[in-house]
């Protein structure tokens, strides 16, 4: 059963979609449960199997196994499940956790289990993590070091939330207006967990918080609260960590309430906002000049911030959307309402700003971060993301996250980090800071990079117009740009800026283009001139 288990504790954590990932051995009751009744056995059934397995030798186990799956999986585990069994004690120390260990494992008495310790535990943990590195897992463990506590390092490393705590902490997401896949630092992340009031999550959390508080060794548990985020889909009951459609092949959740996908972008010439679904479709506007603007936004949107919304430039479709944190290089919007800003604070970012409109409930600034000096920087700072991320720069756009296939995005990475794409290593430290994405195949992709929250994009194919149809790509008059609906599947935004022109290349818009062109080189009209413009900048990389 030993063998059973250690495949089970695989598929649970070190699944194709962890990878990239940091991962977390977090072990509790319901784990060892669940696995009981996957086993269709009691528990006195499981525990007498594992002491059988590891109560006198854990020399077996240190190696890889069968499809190069680690055979000490089940022994790691079993350690970090001791300390789980700590959680209420008051004194976390190895007087309290080698018992819980000898009793779990079936070892004789404290002389072997030191004995044990001496000649694997170092070794079984430095292999664990050797293997992590080498197969993309992300793994936040102690170095090895003498003296006391040395053994107990490790399993106390990873012994951290429970489902409980999970629960919690998706309700203090919701709570404090926090949306899945929001695009941030892990440090700018940290912020938003400092501000966690006691009693808020867990009584549980609260101690472990406070302990590691006092060790010095918090990010332990920052991390996999971070790494939860990242895999948060908005299920308001909580997603525990541990996910079971690595298992079983199906994701199962009860109870699930959804944060829908919705963006608030605001226009050019700041006169209105929308609220837009994924598909790009406008599901409300309000207008900018009227006086319950921020009451009208914040009954359809959930704001982050109170009386002040923060934008982002959205370059390839010229207007802003909404977000919680901006870079310190980009272009901002910041609406703040009258009534519930400081005088101080406002006449500030009025002196920081490149444009400011005045209405008679709100204010409106435009911002160039980049070039802001460091005190206006820490006027906004809690605004602020300091840590330059990853980004995409050029490709054709179908909708704000989607690019057209043949003409896919440059990742620009911002120094030397590790990043998987779709679970595939595509980028390592001593290689150059781009990615070239250009001719990803149709597909959803989802990149990961360390310490940063994932980032999702989807490659499409295109749709060509017919003779006997309107569907397919078509040239708005009114904007001069392509345009995309779900009803009317256009093209939003062209843009290209990588570092193959389309004109070289074999894709099927640029062939579209040319034939367009040549079919109405005779009619020198709006049409002609719109397409002649897209050629331009596809060609040239010319921005909107």
């Amino acid at each position: 059963m030993y063998n059973e288990f250690n495949k089970y504790i695989f598929n649970s954590f070190f699944g194709p979609s962890n990878v990239g990932e940091s991962i977390c051995l977090s072990i509790d009751d319901t784990f060892i449960n669940k696995f009981c009744q996957y086993r269709n056995v009691e528990f006195s059934v499981f525990e007498t199997s594992i002491k059988q397995k590891l109560s006198s030798n854990w020399a077996p186990v240190i190696s890889c196994g069968k499809e190069d799956i680690p055979n000490y999986l089940g022994l790691l585990v079993m350690q970090v499940y001791a300390a789980y069994l700590m959680r209420d004690d008051n004194e976390i120390s190895e007087k309290a956790y080698n018992p819980r260990l000898i009793e779990l494992l079936g070892i004789e008495n404290i002389s072997r289990l030191n004995m044990l310790y001496r000649a694997y535990q170092d070794t079984v943990w430095s292999n664990f993590r050797k293997w992590c590195i080498t197969n993309g897992y992300l793994v936040n463990l102690p170095a090895p070091k003498t003296g006391k506590g040395c053994n107990i390092q490790y399993p106390l490393s990873q012994a951290l939330l429970n489902k409980e705590d999970f629960k919690s902490l998706s309700r203090f997401f919701h709570k404090r207006k926090i949306k899945p896949k929001e695009q941030f630092s892990y440090s700018t992340f940290c912020k938003l967990v400092f501000k966690i009031n006691k009693g808020e999550i867990t009584a549980h959390y609260d101690r472990l918080y406070n302990r590691h508080l006092k060790e010095g060794t918090l990010d332990y548990l920052n991390q996999q609260v971070f790494s939860f985020y990242c895999n948060w889909d908005g299920n308001i009951e909580g997603t525990c960590a541990i996910s079971e459609k690595n298992i079983n092949g199906n994701s199962r959740s009860s109870d699930k309430v959804e944060i829908q996908s919705q963006i608030l972008v605001v226009d050019h010439a700041i006169t209105s906002a929308r609220i837009l679904n994924e598909w790009d479709n406008e599901l409300y506007k309000f207008n900018i000049y009227e006086e319950d603007f921020f009451l009208n936004v914040n009954s359809k949107y959930d704001l982050p911030y109170d009386g002040v919304i923060v934008f982002k430039k959205d370059k390839d479709y010229n207007d802003w959307v909404e977000t919680r944190f901006v870079n310190k290089k980009d272009c901002c919007l910041i609406i703040i309402d009258k009534s519930t800003f400081s005088n101080k604070n406002l006449n500030e970012i009025r002196w920081a700003a490149d444009k400011n409109h005045s209405y008679s409930h709100l204010y409106a600034f435009e911002v160039n971060l980049a070039e802001l000096s460091p005190n206006s920087l820490y006027l906004l700072g809690e605004h602020i993301d300091f840590d330059s991320q990853t980004y995409f720069s050029g490709g054709l756009k179908l909708r704000r996250n989607v690019y057209m296939k043949g003409a896919g995005p440059e990742i620009v990475f911002n120094g030397p980090v590790d990043a998987w794409l779709n679970s595939v290593r595509v980028f390592e430290a001593k290689d150059s800071l781009k990615y070239d994405a250009t001719e990803l195949e149709v597909g959803e992709y989802v990149l990961k990079v360390e310490n940063e929250t994932p980032k999702h994009f989807a490659i499409q194919d295109p749709i060509f117009i017919t003779s006997n149809s309107k569907e397919g790509w078509q040239i708005s008059r009114n904007n001069k740009k392509w345009d995309f609906s779900k009803s009317e599947p256009n093209f939003h935004g062209l843009y290209y800026l990588g570092g193959q022109n389309l004109q070289n290349s074999s894709s099927e818009i640029r062939n579209w283009i040319n034939n367009i062109i040549f079919t109405n080189r005779e009619k020198y009209n709006d049409s002609l001139i719109l397409i002649e413009e897209a050629k331009k900048r596809a060609k040239y990389g010319i921005k909107l």
